[in-house]
């Protein structure tokens, strides 16, 4: 998925993930230029929420809060504790979680 940025004096330029660019897909370089079409995208973004993760939110009471952050940061967050390969690296990484929402 790539970004629209807007930048100062109304221009906009597209930010390609880098992996997409890496992949040679594009058969762009960094700073090439390119013609794209652009279409709106009006469907809700939503992130799936692991059990363990809505739970421990709950508990601390900041699951609105975390649900209040935009789509990216909860889409991050989510991908981070899913990329835990054990149990008790991800129930840290679902402490902190929490912790850094609170303190958000």
């Amino acid at each position: 998925m790539a970004t629209l940025v807007e930048v100062d004096g109304g221009g906009a330029f597209v930010e390609v993930p880098p992996e997409i660019v890496a992949s040679q897909q594009l058969a762009k370089a960094p700073g090439d230029r390119l013609v794209v079409e652009l279409e709106r995208d009006d469907e809700e973004r939503r992130v799936d929420v692991p059990d363990d993760l809505a739970s421990a939110l709950v508990q601390a009471g900041e699951r609105e809060a975390f649900d209040r952050l935009s789509f990216s940061h909860r889409r991050e967050y989510v991908a981070w504790i899913d990329e835990a390969k054990k149990p008790e690296t991800r129930a840290r990484r679902i402490a902190q979680t929490v912790e850094r929402v609170r303190d958000a």
